[in-house]
């Protein structure tokens, strides 16, 4: 049973966005979907109800896990009955207590997947998984079972007797009074993120775009309740979580509501960085299915395409107004030990073409884009020209599964190389570890041997393993900037490690595929504004896909012949950084340390899918 202290503070908590934050949603009814479950009243009175037409009221959304036990559902042998009742004992205890807690609010309706969406009806689910982005925006309020990792966990809730308060005198001659405010069992361990054990629902994938789009989230952890609205975020422990809101919704908002920008503008914008923060979050959750990597994104893709405006395509999880930063993603293995069954895990699943992040299952990054809040901004230029970009749709769902792409690029294409050496354990000397060194040698007269290596180190772990560059390796012995504060860093990052894991091992060097290719892409640069007195810190990154063939044909666009089709195997990257001080600050790093592809490779037009 809800404690009537968690009652009140979740009821202060929504008086106070309803009545007091210009940027949330007040009372007004919205548009109810399709389905929702009715509380009747009693609590335990509850069926399905089906609108044919718009219908208006308020209503909540609860967001759980599944977990292993798949929870009561609707399919269509049982939505008859369901639309005439629903027996209360046959749903799981999160669901109970998320009616109990929506019928405390006095509030009639709640929205809850497995019970709302036919499960067992492809035609269904693809409708109303496409319909998200609406659901969870309209919601008056998003119950979030943060804590149970299936639908018997419930909402465990914290109650008045789990604070102790202290009040009295001091003994020193002051004799000042103090107040101390105690709680039990409760650390920043207990707060609600993505990587937290403790709160499970968090590491989903679905769930990323649940708690973005919701207009406000109460989280039922296993000590507390948590509030994040548009506005702000606050806990009921006296100890506020230092990360503001858990999927930064209130920036998320600030940079949906900031100032259109032209096209030549969102490159760099609030917009094209929000995206990017978006993906980054999103690709380190979990999916059960590697083939919902778009529906699980589709609402946020919505309400990114509302702020973009119509004439801007989506395309595979990228943008065409942002394309050429989009294409900038690298693989995040640096830094991270992540498991080998998820890098491999459907591996053979085509789902997005090779030049987009979904295209694997591990963690990307962006290069820093947008202005910041220090005042530092973005510049891009761009060293290729993107001719066309194009996906094929699977379904009506123009942000949903997709079942081709193609990408046709102009720029400057450089002849490389691309071998494996395998180091296997060595019982004798105790080396537990399997590493392989990945060396990507390119053809470019810039470098006086005509060849410039990248070298990329893999350790395979037990059942992990960590990928790092080369720059890396020599950041973590103290790599300084030279006399004039410049300092050079270079990598390559694989896209797909699956690849590197899954080959046959031997102890002999390995050439890894032919027609390895390097295409120049273009530079970001950051700039800090000039305060006199602080440093000036400046720093640009060149960027160059690394591509595979996978033809001997040549292909026509527009009547014209394309050399060659390719795919993306991976991504270079070559940063010039300045550390001086402001008055002596040098923004001529590339003329002392010109880029590799500066010179060389040969003008092509190229096909990549």
């Amino acid at each position: 049973m809800l404690g009537s202290h968690s009652y009140q503070v979740a009821s202060a908590w929504l008086k106070t966005c309803v009545t007091h934050h210009p940027g949330c949603p007040g009372m007004e009814e919205t548009l109810l979907p399709r389905r929702v479950i009715h509380i009747g009243a009693s609590h335990t009175d509850i069926c399905l109800v089906e609108h044919n037409s718009p219908t208006l009221g308020r209503y909540t959304c609860l967001s759980h896990c599944w977990g292993g036990a798949q929870p009561l559902t609707t399919t269509t042998n049982n939505i008859a009955q369901h639309l005439e009742r629903i027996e209360w004992d046959s749903i799981p205890k999160t669901f109970q207590d998320a009616i109990k807690f929506t019928a405390h609010l006095g509030i009639s309706y709640i929205w809850i997947d497995s019970l709302c969406i036919i499960q067992d009806s492809p035609q269904d689910w693809t409708e109303e998984s496409a319909k998200m982005c609406s659901i969870y925006e309209n919601g008056h309020l998003t119950i979030a079972a943060s804590a149970a990792s299936n639908g018997s966990g419930g909402l465990p809730i914290r109650d008045s007797s789990s604070f102790v308060r202290l009040t009295g005198t001091t003994s020193s001659p002051e004799s000042k009074p103090f107040d101390i405010l105690g709680y039990f069992e409760l650390g920043l361990g207990d707060h609600p993120y993505p990587t937290n054990h403790r709160t499970p629902l968090l590491s989903r994938g679905w769930v990323h775009q649940e708690m973005l789009l919701s207009p406000r989230v109460v989280h039922f952890v296993k000590t507390e309740l948590l509030w994040e609205c548009k506005t702000g975020g606050t806990c009921q422990c006296p100890q506020p979580p230092p990360f503001g809101n858990v999927f930064f919704k209130e920036g998320h908002y600030e940079a949906l509501n900031s100032p259109r920008q032209s096209g030549a503008q969102l490159a760099g914008g609030m917009l094209a960085h929000q995206w990017h923060r978006i993906i980054e979050s999103y690709s380190r959750l979990q999916l059960s299915f590697p083939g919902d990597k778009f529906p699980a994104l589709s609402g946020l893709a919505q309400q990114m395409s509302k702020k973009r405006g119509h004439e801007v395509r989506y395309l595979a999880g990228l943008w065409s107004d942002s394309l050429l930063t989009d294409l900038l993603w690298t693989a995040a293995y640096v830094w991270s030990l992540h498991s080998i069954d998820r890098i491999l895990q459907g591996k053979n699943e085509w789902r997005a073409p090779s030049w987009s992040w979904a295209a694997r299952d591990v963690p990307v990054i962006f290069p820093r884009m947008g202005t910041e809040r220090n005042g530092s901004t973005c510049e891009v230029r761009a060293l290729c020209n993107i001719i066309e970009a194009e996906t094929t749709l699977a379904t009506m769902d123009k942000t949903g599964r997709i079942s081709g792409g193609r990408l046709v690029v102009r720029g400057r294409l450089f002849d490389a190389s691309l071998y494996r050496d395998i180091e296997l354990p060595d019982s004798k000397s105790g080396k537990a570890e399997t590493k392989a060194t990945v060396t990507l040698s390119v053809n470019t007269p810039m470098d006086p041997t005509g060849v410039k290596t990248f070298i990329s180190y893999a350790s395979e772990r037990g059942t992990s393993f960590v990928l790092m560059t080369h720059s890396d390796a020599q950041g973590l012995k103290g790599s300084k900037p030279d006399e004039l504060g410049i300092l050079v860093k270079e990598g390559f990052n694989p896209d797909s490690m699956a690849e590197l894991l899954s080959m046959e091992r031997t102890d002999s060097r390995e050439y890894m595929g032919s027609d390895i290719k390097v295409l120049r892409m273009g530079r970001v640069g950051r700039r800090l504004p000039t305060v006199p007195d602080e440093n000036k810190w400046l720093a640009d990154m060149e960027y160059a896909l690394v591509l595979q063939g996978v033809d001997s044909e040549s292909t026509e666009l527009d009547g014209a012949k394309v050399a060659r089709t390719y795919r993306r195997i991976g991504i270079i990257h070559e940063g010039r950084e300045g550390y001086k001080g402001v008055e002596d600050a040098r923004e001529d790093y590339w003329e002392r340390y010109p880029s590799c592809f500066e010179q060389g490779g040969r003008e092509e037009t190229i096909s990549i899918v």
